[in-house]
């Protein structure tokens, strides 16, 4: 393969206060998009094709995968999460139940991280998420004297969790707290507004930071401020108890300590810079992070976190398992 042409829904979507024409927008541009993706295999004469979950299913992107089935010899779509029912609107989910009938006669395999046979009616192999480690900045340790600070980086949905944080800070502040302690919240999404409400109402508005959509030296200099960064603390509630998370992938490269609620058979027991918390509805314990950092910061966990990311999270790891089978 010569190049990676990588887009993302969120890429083109841009905000509308009008949803209809915000819609129709929507589908025009991702008509432009699958146009230039299917022009560009054809002129490149691709071979293989390695699709991520184009959810919810619809006519445009069956469309897609229909041509790209004709133009090359292998179409591998990327399941990252299954079932995915949940993660989808009501309206979203009666377009996916008419159009995903059709995903299967047009790919040749599924990757997925769940354990499952088969997926559209087609052979999966498992392999767990991976990313391009060199993408992602080294995090400098910044000290910060009386403060402590937690960071979550998502598009932030209900699955996160995150109002687990806040109800846990305020447990936290309701006794006589050692140290201060601030969550910073980067990024959009719909559970946006009900995470600020719920700090409103908890009088957390001095503890918990809303920064919006963050790029670049901003979001560098986020990590750079942060103690210990938040994984998805609420994939319970999609049905979801283990899991392959992209952002905790980025945590790890980025060598900033995480915490998580769900299993990830890449990280073990013995990777002893997580901390896991029971998949439910408990407030996190501020307390307990608190005390395992304080177990881990003398030692050199940046160095450590971003080696192992090389070793056992790159594309180049997990890629070698699919390479065979298309073999």
């Amino acid at each position: 393969m010569k190049k990676i042409y990588e887009f993302s829904y969120r890429d083109i979507l841009k905000r509308e206060e009008n949803i209809i024409l915000r819609k129709l927008k929507f589908v025009r541009r991702l008509n432009r998009i699958f146009n230039v993706l299917i022009k560009y295999v054809e002129s490149e004469k691709i071979e293989f094709a390695y699709v991520r979950n184009l959810l919810p299913w619809n006519y445009l992107s069956i469309k897609f995968i229909k041509q790209l089935k004709k133009l090359t010899k292998f179409v591998i779509l990327d399941v990252p999460t299954y079932p995915y029912k949940k993660e989808l609107s009501k309206i979203n989910l009666v377009i996916d139940n008419i159009f995903n009938r059709f995903v299967g006669k047009n790919i040749n395999l599924v990757v997925t991280t769940a354990d499952i046979e088969k997926i559209y009616g087609v052979r999966t192999i498992k392999i767990t998420n991976g990313i391009d480690v060199k993408k992602y900045k080294l995090k400098k340790n910044i000290k910060k004297d009386g403060e402590f600070h937690l960071i979550g980086v998502a598009n932030v949905s209900l699955w996160h969790g995150y109002d687990r944080v806040i109800n846990g800070l305020y447990e936290y502040y309701k006794n006589d707290p050692r140290i201060k302690v601030i969550f910073h919240v980067v990024g959009e999404g719909k559970e946006l507004n009900n995470l600020k409400k719920l700090t409103e109402e908890k009088k957390l508005n001095s503890y918990v930071i809303f920064h919006g959509f963050k790029t670049g030296d901003e979001l560098d200099n986020l990590y750079d401020i942060s103690d210990v960064a938040v994984g998805s603390l609420g994939l319970h509630r999609i049905g979801l108890l283990k899991s392959s998370v992209l952002k905790v992938r980025e945590y790890c490269a980025r060598g900033i300590p995480f915490i998580i609620s769900s299993y990830d058979e890449d990280f073990d027991k013995e990777f002893e810079f997580m901390l896991k918390f029971p998949s439910d509805e408990t407030p996190i314990e501020i307390e307990e992070i608190l005390k395992f950092y304080e177990r881990i910061k003398s030692k050199n966990y940046s160095l450590f976190m971003r080696k192992y990311a090389e070793e056992h999270l790159s594309w180049n790891n997990k890629m070698g398992k699919l390479l065979k089978e298309i073999k």
